[in-house]
This record gives C-alpha cells, sequence and structure tokens, in this order.
C-alpha cells in the first residue's frame, strides 16, 4: 500500500516550499459494503447501546460533516500506521457577525460520530481520535502550511482493545472490509471543552478560526491486504458549508437523504508522518518525511471531498451553564412587522440591543461578577434596565413594544453617555448578592432596556434577553 505513495513523498521533501496539494489517488477507496451504524459507546461504563434519543433533545449540532460522496455512496481513505490524520472544521462564535443563532465562545461538547473502514476483527480495531483547539490551520485554502497543525489538544480518545474501548470491525474474523459510524457518548465521563472559532473570537481567517480532528490507525497495516482509515464526509453537491448545523438547514445528497456539509472544511487532508513504522510497514525512514497536505484524486467534484465524516454534539458552553436568549429584536419576524423594532427605531435612528458579559453562559446567583447591558441608543439620556420574571409579552408601547410580561421591576437609574450617535450605553451587575437583583439558582429573568427620547416618540426601548441563574 505504501510504496507508491513513498514516490509522491519524495515529490513533497523536494517541494517543500511549494503552496499547493500533493495527489494520492491510490490511498481512496470507494466503500463497497453497508456503512453500518454501531450505536453508542458510553465512555464512563464501556458499554455499547442503541443511540440514545432522550440527550439529544438537549443538544445542539455544533458540526455536522455527514454527507458521503455522491458518486458511489461513499469513500474511505487508507492510514499507515506511522501517520496523524489532520482535519479542519469550525464551530462559530457569537462574535461572528453572519452566526447562525445559538452560538456560544465555547462549547462543551458532550457527543462525537466518527466513521471509518477496517478489516481487523470487532474488538481488535485499534484507532485513536483526537481535537484541538486550532491555531495552525490545516491544508487552508489549498495551501501547504509547512508544519503539523496541532494547536492546543482539548481532548484524545484512545480506542482498542487495551485501552477498554473496543470498537466493531470485521465479524468474520478478519480479512473482510467493514463499515462503521460510532456515536461517542461523553456525558457522563470525558466531556471537554472546544473553543469557538479557534479561540473564541471570530476573526474572519480560515486559518486561527478552524479546530483540527485528527485521526490515527494503530493496527499493523501489512497484516491483511485491505488498508484501514477514516470516511470521507461533507461532499457539497446540494448543500452550503455548515448545512445541518444550529438552524442551518441540511443538505441532500443524492441517494443517501439529508446530511451535513461541515463548515470550514476543506478539500484535503494534512498528513503527519513520524519517522519509521512501529509495525513494520513502508513509512519513510526520515522524521517527518512525507508530511503535507493531500488529496486523494483529481479534486472534487471528480474525486471525493477529502474531509473525515464526523459530527460534534454540546448542549451549550462549558460552564454548563444555558446561554443568553434574545427575542423580541428588530429582525424578529414576529414583532418587527407590529410597529417593533424594524419600523420604529429611535428619533435618530438608533436601535438598543441587549447584552451580556458571558454571552457563553447564564449568570451564577451570587457571584458579583455578570452584566446585562443594552448599546446602540441615544446618547445622553436618562435610562433604566427592568426585569420580569413571569416569561415574555408583545404589548405595543411607544417606540416599540413592551417584552416583558408585567408585573416588572425596575433598577437603578442612570444615563446612557456616549458621544457619537447611537453610541449609548446603560449597564447593570445583575448577580450582586447585597441587591434585589439578584435572584436564586434555577429563575428564569426577562430583561429590556429602557430611555428618553423627547425629540422622537417620548421614550425608547431594547430588544429582550432571558437569562437562566445558575
Amino acid at each position: 500500500m505504501y510504496r507508491s505513495w513513498t514516490i509522491a513523498a519524495g515529490v513533497a521533501l523536494s517541494c517543500a516550499v511549494a503552496s499547493a496539494q500533493y495527489s494520492d489517488p491510490s490511498r481512496a477507496h470507494p466503500v463497497t459494503v453497508p456503512i453500518r451504524h454501531a450505536g453508542t459507546l458510553d465512555w464512563a461504563t464501556k458499554t455499547w447501546s442503541r443511540k440514545p434519543m432522550a440527550p439529544e433533545a438537549t443538544n445542539r449540532i455544533i458540526f455536522n460533516n455527514t454527507c458521503p460522496w455522491w458518486q458511489g455512496g461513499g469513500s474511505y481513505v487508507t492510514v499507515e500506521d506511522c501517520e496523524d490524520f489532520y482535519d479542519s472544521g469550525r464551530v462559530p462564535s457569537p462574535s461572528d457577525p453572519n452566526g447562525p443563532a445559538g452560538t456560544t465562545i465555547d462549547n462543551l461538547v458532550t457527543s462525537f460520530d466518527f466513521g471509518y473502514c477496517t478489516p481487523w476483527p470487532t474488538g481488535q480495531v485499534d484507532i485513536r481520535y483526537g481535537f484541538y483547539d486550532n491555531f495552525g490551520g490545516s491544508c487552508i485554502n489549498y495551501q501547504v502550511v509547512g508544519k503539523a497543525p496541532h494547536g492546543i489538544e482539548a481532548a484524545y480518545f484512545d480506542f482498542g482493545a487495551a485501552s477498554g474501548n473496543p470498537l466493531p470491525g470485521d465479524n468474520s474474523g478478519g480479512g473482510t472490509l467493514s463499515c462503521w459510524i460510532v456515536t461517542i457518548n461523553l456525558a457522563n465521563s470525558g466531556s471537554f471543552c472546544l473553543q469557538s472559532d479557534g479561540d473564541g473570537t471570530w476573526e474572519n481567517s480560515d486559518d486561527v478560526d478552524s479546530f483540527n480532528i485528527v485521526f490515527q490507525n494503530e493496527n499493523d497495516v501489512l497484516t491483511y491486504s485491505i488498508g484501514a482509515g477514516p470516511l470521507f464526509g461533507g461532499e457539497i453537491l446540494t448543500g452550503t458549508f455548515g448545512a445541518c448545523t444550529y438552524n442551518v438547514p441540511c443538505g441532500t445528497d443524492p441517494g443517501y437523504g439529508p446530511c451535513g456539509t461541515g463548515r470550514n472544511t476543506t478539500d484535503g487532508l494534512w498528513i503527519n508522518v513520524d519517522k519509521g513504522s512501529p509495525a513494520g510497514g513502508m513509512c519513510p525512514t526520515g522524521a517527518g518525511a512525507g508530511s503535507s497536505c493531500y488529496v486523494f484524486g483529481q479534486g472534487w467534484p471528480a474525486s471525493a471531498w477529502a474531509s473525515m465524516h464526523g459530527l460534534i454534539e454540546s448542549p451549550g458552553g462549558c460552564s454548563g451553564g444555558t446561554p443568553p436568549v434574545h427575542y423580541c429584536g428588530y429582525a424578529d419576524p414576529s414583532t418587527a412587522t407590529a410597529c417593533g423594532f424594524m419600523s420604529c427605531p429611535s428619533s435618530s435612528g438608533c436601535q438598543a440591543t441587549m447584552a451580556t458579559s458571558n454571552p457563553a453562559d447564564g449568570p451564577v446567583s451570587g457571584a458579583n461578577d455578570y452584566d446585562v447591558t443594552f448599546s446602540g441608543s441615544e446618547i445622553g439620556k436618562p435610562a433604566i434596565i427592568f426585569f420580569g420574571l413571569n416569561g415574555t409579552a408583545t404589548i405595543p408601547f411607544s417606540s416599540g413594544l413592551l417584552c416583558i410580561k408585567p408585573p416588572l421591576k425596575r433598577t437603578p437609574p442612570g444615563s446612557t453617555g456616549g458621544a457619537a450617535a447611537c453610541t449609548g450605553t446603560h449597564s447593570l451587575t445583575i448577580n450582586d448578592p447585597a441587591t434585589p437583583v439578584n435572584q436564586p439558582t434555577g429563575t428564569t429573568v426577562h430583561y429590556q432596556g429602557w430611555l428618553r427620547d423627547p425629540m422622537g416618540v417620548g421614550t425608547d426601548l431594547s430588544d429582550g434577553i432571558e437569562l437562566i441563574f445558575q
């Protein structure tokens, strides 16, 4: 399997500074057997079960790269036992102006899927799979980045008989191709924190906004004539990048159905080669020889999209709280047409919006460190933030809508300040134990901003925000 590739490796060494990918069609193979879902491995108990439905109801799919290549129904790529395969993806953060609703600055990962093909028997399949908060990038913009894109390790998982996490393989005893998709449940143990946009902040860069997934095959590649490696996923024939994540509609693969096209995936995998082969394979002997960015054909759509099948789920931010919910806003279709904010801005055209000091989670009761703020308002005007405990409302009021169901409670007044037009702001610490604004753990509270607007209809309102105290 490796002899034909050593020629490409030599080319990679002589062209280390080139900015192109290297093609090795001998690595890619069509999937000729059914791709089966093995169910869910509970990382805590080391037991298998059917894929649980109840936990998924509370999770968000933050990354979905599950569409197979449409020609032939799927492909996989062979991995030597001296190699690490790195793929890239992206989970958007709240600072991305075009990001979907529900994003958080980081993500508590409690479940993930991956796919692979192998000739090894069930119980002897040995794969390692990891996640990295990425600051280096892998095959970004179809370029050779010249280094292994490790970034910062978020989590690493060892699957195999020795680890106590055996994976399914060939049930006939070995030597026959078998292809599987598995779900790993980390809700009871092993959950990890994955940063959105690489470091929690959108920087409009494919490089620093991406994360990495790494796949390692630890089985001896010389035992069977059939190679082992990850399934390909994410072709974009009928869906845009990022389909099937958050509220983005799924793509549709011909013959397969709705599926995901992972955000920030590229048509290439970084192959990081170690020195020699611990299991007697055909790896190059020079340290790092052959490490580069590869496609496995003539590029998509002529060949399979060179990105690994995968899916990541999270219930929210890493601190375990519930992110704020914004509503009654300028672009909210349920309020914008009822003399809401879209048609009724302030006298200067300002649109005051609510935000929090932690867009990933709610306030911790009694911690005295969590602010709610409205900004983008008229400048130098008296202002307050009021709140309610009885849910939402859409009551016409002054220039917009009263978004909170009465009775309402006012907080201490202030002034919006500001200098240039629409730079007014007013902030309030809501979990200070010394004030009546603080609420017990588990309390759901709704907040909205109010300010004077004498040049308009007299007053102006912000949108609404819902928070759950932790």
